[in-house]
């Protein structure tokens, strides 16, 4: 549940949420406690952050709460332990409170900063624009997402490379992540997150939202069916990405589209269940520049190879 408040003498507007784990009695804390516990001892490997594995993780740990509760003589329904089981999945295999906030269809972007512990999340809504939240997030919990997001991405996150560019999906959300830690960070860890839209975003849907003339966006589909190189250039925020991912929708299905990214943001999946012959490709990031990873430059060479006749799209 989410409520939103205007504070007398605050800029800011109260953005207050109250998880499922927050409304919880203190039997089902001690059970959902001692069942984190156990699974925080398991050493999980990168190929299980996927859906399937979290189906996995509610089964174990829904056979898991049952196991406790039956020793402290702790009495669950069916619902309560699925609701147990699905708060510790979200805290096990997921991101925690991040999860119920990456999931609201209005939050744009999500900032944590540091020092953790010590300040409040902030995020900005589509709506009632900046937003402090109740949540103030602890260093144990950064810690998690910051060895989270370095198993998932393969990227490191250190002293040595202090920004992490990654990209997070979630039930009900995905979005860009950016970390950045000492020595850029002298406060330690801090986070930004923007969320993708759920539906990728199209030429008509800029019309309605009054972003985008009808002429404008008649122009672009022009130029796009007739092949020419466009490039999309601005700062942060200010909209390339849902350009390009709308620009995607007008090019002919029978072309063959590769697509080359540092960070994966372009609406590939969504494209590919429409019909789209699409593949996409991750190259290597423009700051933290891990030799793991393919430059941007080769990666763009490799995809010439791929196909004799073929449309690359860039995002760097």
């Amino acid at each position: 549940m989410v409520r939103i408040f205007q504070v007398p003498e605050k800029v800011e507007k109260f953005y207050f949420i109250s998880p499922p784990e927050f409304q919880l009695s203190q039997d089902k804390y001690y059970v959902l406690g001692a069942a984190r516990q156990i699974m925080a001892g398991h050493k999980p490997i990168a190929s299980e952050f996927s859906e399937r594995a979290r189906e996995y993780f509610e089964r174990v740990g829904r056979d898991l709460i049952l196991e406790i509760a039956k020793e402290w003589k702790v009495e669950l329904t069916q619902k309560e332990t699925k609701e147990l089981a699905n708060i510790l999945v979200r805290y096990t295999a997921g991101l925690g409170i991040m999860e119920i906030l990456l999931s609201d269809p209005h939050m744009q972007d999500l900032y944590i900063n540091a020092p953790i512990g010590e300040y409040p999340i902030k995020l900005l809504h589509s709506e009632w624009l900046e937003c402090v939240t109740n949540i103030i997030p602890t260093k144990e919990d950064a810690e998690a997402l910051a060895a989270r997001f370095r198993l998932q991405s393969g990227r490191p996150l250190d002293e040595a490379n202090p920004v992490l560019d990654t990209e997070a999906s979630v039930p009900g959300g995905r979005a860009r992540v950016c970390a950045i830690t000492k020595n850029l960070s002298p406060d330690g860890l801090a986070f930004v997150f923007r969320r993708h839209r759920d539906n990728p975003w199209t030429f008509p849907l800029f019309i309605d939202n009054n972003t985008m003339s009808s002429l404008c966006a008649g122009l672009l589909s022009f130029v796009i069916d007739g092949g020419r190189c466009i490039l999309y250039a601005g700062p942060r925020s200010s909209g390339k990405s849902s350009v390009l991912g709308a620009s995607l929708v007008e090019i002919m299905r029978k072309y063959r589209i590769l697509t080359v990214e540092d960070t994966l943001e372009l609406p590939v999946k969504q494209l590919r269940e429409m019909g789209f012959n699409i593949v996409s490709m991750k190259v290597q990031s423009a700051i933290s520049k891990l030799e793991s990873e393919l430059p941007a430059e080769d990666g763009i060479r490799t995809a010439l190879r791929l196909a004799d006749s073929c449309l690359i799209i860039g995002e760097v």
